[in-house]
């Protein structure tokens, strides 16, 4: 899937998950948390590129920075998840929710 796509979905998402839970308070701490890590993930994207090249001709080089920025994204979207389906749950169980 190209990234181009794959930002499209996500963005798309995030429309739906505005649309329906924007106006609960708990939403915009995940918004805040995301944007903070956005910042800092991009930042160290932006430093990694000094050291390699994304360029199919560097497809078996493997590097540090890279890697950590992939487990860190992982991080980051697994703790989203965590926090937003603990939070609806909480929401469903006092009945805010549909």
């Amino acid at each position: 899937m190209p990234i181009q796509e794959f930002a499209n979905g996500w963005r798309g998402l995030n429309a739906v998950l505005f649309e329906k839970y924007s106006t609960n308070a708990w939403f915009k701490e995940i918004q805040i948390y995301l944007l903070n890590r956005n910042y800092h993930i991009n930042v160290r994207l932006e430093l990694a590129d000094r050291y390699l090249d994304v360029d199919p001709d560097n497809f078996k080089a493997f590097s540090y920075e890279y890697s950590s920025l992939l487990r860190d994204i992982g991080s980051v979207f697994g703790s989203f998840l965590d926090k937003m389906i603990r939070l609806i749950s909480t929401e469903e169980i006092r009945g805010n929710l549909d």
